[in-house]
Order: C-alpha cells, then sequence, then structure tokens
C-alpha cells in the first residue's frame, strides 16, 4: 500500500511540475522571440546601416534563412542565417556576402560553445575581422583550443558562399 502512495505522490508531482515548465515556457516564449528578432534586426543594421531587408525561409539543413539586401533599389549583398552544430549543437550566425562575392562578415547571434575556448567565435575580435573582405578560396584560421568550433563556422561560411553562388 506504501508504495502505490508514494507512486500516486511522485505522479502528482510530476504533473504539477510539467504543469509549472509549460507555464514558464508559455510566458517566456513572446520575450524571447521578440528578444531573439530585435537581436536579428540589430545586426542586420549594423551590416548595412539604412538598407531595406527581405527576408524568406530557406529550405537548407544549415540555413534557416537568406536575407536579400537592397539600397536605393539595387540588390548589394544576401545574408543568410545559419543555425549549425560546433562543439555543441546551436550555433546562431549570419554570414554577410557582398554582391561582387566579398565576405562582408559575420555575427554570432547565439551559441552554446565552451566558454573561454569555443565562446571566442563571439569575443575575439582579431579572429573575427578575417572573415571581412574575403572570397570563397581564403584560407580562414582557426582558434586554438577550439578547432572544432572554428572549423564548424568556416563550413558555415563555405556553405553561404555554395548557395549565393548556385543562386547568382
Amino acid at each position: 500500500m506504501k508504495i502505490f502512495k508514494l507512486a500516486a505522490f511522485l505522479g502528482v508531482v510530476s504533473v504539477l511540475a510539467s504543469g509549472v515548465l509549460y507555464f514558464a515556457n508559455e510566458v517566456t516564449y513572446p520575450i524571447i522571440s521578440a528578444a531573439n528578432i530585435a537581436h536579428l534586426n540589430e545586426s542586420l543594421g549594423e551590416f548595412y546601416p539604412g538598407a531595406e531587408f527581405d527576408v524568406e525561409d530557406a529550405a537548407s539543413d544549415a540555413i534557416t534563412q537568406k536575407i536579400q539586401v537592397t539600397q536605393n533599389g539595387e540588390n548589394i549583398a544576401t545574408i543568410y542565417h545559419l543555425n549549425f552544430v560546433g562543439f555543441n549543437p546551436g550555433i546562431d550566425m549570419l554570414v554577410a556576402i557582398n554582391a561582387d562575392g566579398t565576405l562582408h562578415g559575420i555575427d554570432v547571434l547565439g551559441h552554446a560553445e565552451t566558454p573561454g575556448f569555443g565562446s571566442q567565435i563571439e569575443t575575439n575580435e582579431t579572429w573575427r575581422s578575417q572573415f571581412t573582405t574575403r572570397t570563397v578560396n581564403d584560407q580562414i584560421d582557426t582558434i586554438s583550443g577550439a578547432t572544432i568550433t572554428t572549423r564548424a563556422v568556416n563550413a558555415a561560411v563555405q556553405e553561404a558562399f555554395a548557395d549565393f553562388k548556385a543562386n547568382q
């Protein structure tokens, strides 16, 4: 009889905990979504101030959105919104490619990489600066201690370039 009481108690606690988690998700999801959209819009504006952005969903494993950038009616760039796996899953990044095929830059929107190592993809400005005005054939250096993460970023940039070239 005692085991049935314990099982019932555990069942009630599980249902209550599930309800609390569901409620917390329902309350925070719109707030987090709005913050993510605001961060994305801020990043787009930093790449190309004063430009107009036309966002379209992309059907790819890594490329989640393709954003056409126009200024004064002229297409000046394509920005790729990618989500891919580094050392850990969940690197969320933008890759901006100018209309002439040069890399304008990258912006890491979020990640779950190891602090101090893989997290340098977001904080190491020297490493990030090598993604400015590069072409598809240029070699990109890795960050010591974060080889898997930086290779994943390089692969994502290559995937963006491949899509850019295929759709030019």
